[in-house]
């Protein structure tokens, strides 16, 4: 994100790509080097340089709810270890020492679960101050099994749906 910021600020064009179809684009290569990726990209690049399309840097609101997105993974993520953590400690032998730690890591599950319920609400407060946002987050949850989570990773993903010219294209997606 800081190379974006930094060559757009300076007026230089670049291309965000998805590095799995630059890896695909050129088969099979022996070894792994800086020099090898750097001549793969470079080949990626002049051979398709007709359909590569100029990036840009995502909106601000946008920029803000990947990092809430992302902060939020990683505290379920530290959830999910804790829970874990705390169901191995309870099938050992009861001792003191185990009843305070699971003690110490109920605390914390506690906790982390009200952090995450914080940076939810700071996800829906975002998405209402921008007009366009809510509009397709409210459409979106009008679908089946779209709830915040989701709806706010095909906003960030999507650019706001920005990505794609028409719907056709975001199915394939």
């Amino acid at each position: 994100m800081k190379l974006a910021l930094f060559l757009t600020n300076k007026s230089l064009a670049y291309v965000e790509e998805n590095p799995l179809s630059i890896k695909r684009s050129s088969g099979i290569v022996r070894g792994k080097t800086d020099k090898l990726d750097a001549a793969m990209i470079a080949r990626y690049a002049w051979l398709h340089r007709e359909e590569l399309v100029v990036s840009t840097v995502r909106e601000q609101e946008l920029q803000e709810l990947g990092r809430l997105l992302a902060f939020r993974d990683q505290l379920v993520r530290n959830r999910t270890g804790m829970t874990n953590s705390l169901k191995e400690l309870k099938s050992l032998l009861k001792s003191p020492s185990t009843d305070t730690c699971c003690k110490v890591i109920k605390r914390s599950i506690i906790y982390i679960s009200k952090q995450i319920l914080v940076l939810e609400s700071s996800m829906k407060n975002l998405i209402k101050t921008e007009s366009t946002l809510d509009k397709n987050f409210s459409l979106l949850r009008t679908i089946k099994g779209v709830g915040l989570v989701l709806g706010c990773q095909l906003l960030y993903h999507t650019s706001n749906f920005k990505r794609f010219d028409n719907w056709r294209q975001f199915s394939s997606y």
